[in-house]
């Protein structure tokens, strides 16, 4: 059930959309010198190191007996899903990706009726398979590749935003009251100390050498403070005190930013993508609607 909003909701919602996003065309960037694994490892990386600190100070308030949600929130919310969309970048749009990213409250619904015992109803169904509708005919249509390529770099998205509605849902299962900051970095400092002992077995350290890598290196590392670390902080907060479906609606208007983004970039968006836009939205709204 969605809570009752107060400006200083309204002020995240609005700081997530803007990084979040912008995301999309941080991991473009990456993607220039670094291997899609690589991008996602430094995220990662750059994450943990950010909430450290946080962690350090205050260990001792982490509830122990939460800590393997707290791990569970951090694959599903951001773990495996950079691994996914970084590897789905390197033959989609930032601004494609972005679209289809608009799926997750689709997600947090199908997931938290199947999983959660969130009530359901004939409106709310219509929603998902709207909106499900929505993302094939985008993967369908868009004139980036062949039609198999988009099938299955496209699903790698689906697949994480999948991911994104899990996470919400187990945040208000089993995480609220939690301290947001602490759930978050506790999860970072699982997934962190990994990501870097794996980057560090690649050829990471050479490709630093090449032209252009601070500058994709810079946008990872960007990506990793702002996109995965401040902004997973400030999310978790978002939810547990307006509830999942709400939080989850920053995806709605995530698209637009990276559209923007894109454009900026050279990418060619065509009427396809805002169509498909359009029907993912309205099937969100119809979910949102069948209360």
């Amino acid at each position: 059930m969605t809570k009752k909003l107060s400006p200083y909701h309204l002020f995240i919602y609005i700081v997530l959309v803007l990084i979040w996003g912008s995301s999309f065309i941080l991991m473009k960037k990456g993607l220039i010198v670094f291997s899609s694994a690589q991008v996602a490892a430094i995220r990662l990386t750059t994450a943990c190191l950010v909430l450290l600190p946080f962690l350090l100070l205050r260990l001792k308030e982490v509830e122990k007996k939460k800590v393997i949600y707290m791990i569970l929130m951090g694959l599903t919310g951001s773990g495996i899903p950079a691994f996914l969309f970084t590897e789905a970048e390197t033959q989609v749009s930032s601004s494609l990706a972005g679209i289809l990213n608009a799926l997750t409250p689709l997600f947090v619904l199908f997931i938290g009726m199947i999983f959660f015992k969130m009530k359901s109803n004939a409106l709310k169904i219509t929603g998902i398979l709207v909106g499900f509708g929505g993302s094939v005919m985008l993967i369908l249509f868009n004139n980036e590749g062949g039609t198999e390529s988009n099938i299955y770099y496209a699903t790698l998205i689906i697949i994480a935003t999948a991911l994104y509605g899990l996470s919400n849902n187990i945040i208000i299962k089993h995480l609220q009251g939690c301290n947001p900051i602490l759930m978050t970095a506790t999860a970072m400092a699982f997934m962190g100390p990994f990501a870097f002992s794996w980057l560090m077995t690649t050829d990471f350290t050479q490709r630093l050498h090449t032209e252009g890598a601070m500058y994709s290196l810079s946008s990872c590392m960007i990506l990793g403070a702002f996109g995965t670390s401040i902004a997973l902080v400030m999310y978790n907060y978002l939810i547990q005190t307006t509830g999942a479906l709400f939080g989850s609606t920053v995806t709605y208007f995530m698209p637009l930013v990276a559209l923007g983004w894109g454009v900026a970039d050279g990418e060619a968006i065509g009427l396809i993508d805002f169509f498909a836009l359009a029907i993912i939205l309205f099937g969100v709204y119809l979910v949102r609607r069948g209360k």
